[in-house]
């Protein structure tokens, strides 16, 4: 794939050599829960992501693709099934497991669509209008916006000892009020994640910051573009620290917003989001190329 940046501020243009210790080989948990943008907006957003996984080692250091996503939930589960829906031994089989995913995803999606037509509802009765319109015909999207991006270490000793050995390049994306509504839904019909319902005492958030006092972990939305492993050349170098701050300079993620496929947006109106498409259970034990998806669910069904 052809990505060169004439700003790289690498100090070779080649990718550099991975010795066989410099992989990243965290064994992630449990199920997560995604929402996705739509694949059709999201080119530029990959071609990013894969040139920083090159430039960080490729799939030799443990740099496997994956979906760009915003996690809901981390390390989460499915409720136990009774004994009549065919469970032995405490283990769902993968259909049911993708059925159970499925009716979970469908109904959180059903809540947060019920809740929009609602607020439609009010917002129409207090606007007065005149010409009554069908309301609940209409698709209210939820927008991935990004805001900053932000080089996040976060060493294996992080969260004690729950931490994944890595250095992120992480784009932090705006908790509006429809994602925000919809990870509200989302955590209350799961069972609870690593992450929210829980308390912390001393832990850091994502822009390292502590508060010792204890509170419930925040949830601020964001995407990965990649876990280079800690002691890659270009993590020890600074390579991806500069990167990701040059990247932050330039706002370059409001580029990727504007293309759609491989061709720039050239409008008054370009977008600043990408519009979320699906909301998805994934299976992210173990390491990167060992996720699956489960079940996915289309918003607008």
């Amino acid at each position: 794939m052809n990505n060169k940046n004439n700003n790289d501020p690498s100090p070779t243009s080649h990718v550099a050599v991975t010795p066989s210790s410099c992989k990243f080989t965290h064994k992630f948990s449990g199920l997560s829960v995604w929402l996705e943008p739509d694949p059709s907006q999201t080119t530029s957003l990959m071609n990013e992501m894969e040139h920083l996984s090159q430039k960080c080692g490729g799939v030799e250091a443990g740099m496997h693709g994956f979906v760009p996503h915003c996690t809901l939930l981390y390390n989460t589960s499915l409720l136990p099934l009774d004994d009549d829906d065919g469970i032995c031994d405490g283990k769902v089989d993968e259909r049911q497991r993708r059925q159970e995913g499925e009716k979970l995803l469908r109904e959180c999606i059903q809540a947060y669509q019920q809740q929009a037509y609602q607020e439609q509802q009010e917002q129409q009765h207090q606007q007065q209008h005149q010409q009554q319109q069908r309301t609940e015909s209409r698709q209210r999207n939820i927008n991935l916006t990004p805001t900053s991006h932000l080089y996040f270490p976060y060493p294996k000793s992080a969260d004690e000892g729950r931490g994944f050995g890595c250095c992120i390049s992480l784009l932090m994306l705006d908790c509006n009020d429809d994602l925000r509504g919809l990870f509200e839904l989302v955590k209350r019909m799961f069972p609870r994640d690593e992450r929210h319902g829980v308390t912390t005492t001393s832990e850091g958030d994502v822009d390292g910051s502590t508060n010792n006092n204890t509170m419930e972990v925040k949830f601020q939305p964001h995407m990965a573009l990649v876990y280079a492993p800690e002691n890659h050349e270009n993590v020890m170098n600074g390579w991806l620290e500069e990167y990701t701050t040059q990247m932050e300079r330039e706002k370059r993620c409001a580029s990727w917003c504007r293309s759609v496929g491989s061709a720039v947006v050239e409008s008054s109106n370009e977008s600043t989001s990408w519009r979320a498409k699906y909301l998805s259970l994934w299976s992210t034990e173990g390491t990167i190329d060992e996720w699956c998806a489960i079940a996915k669910i289309d918003l607008e069904i």
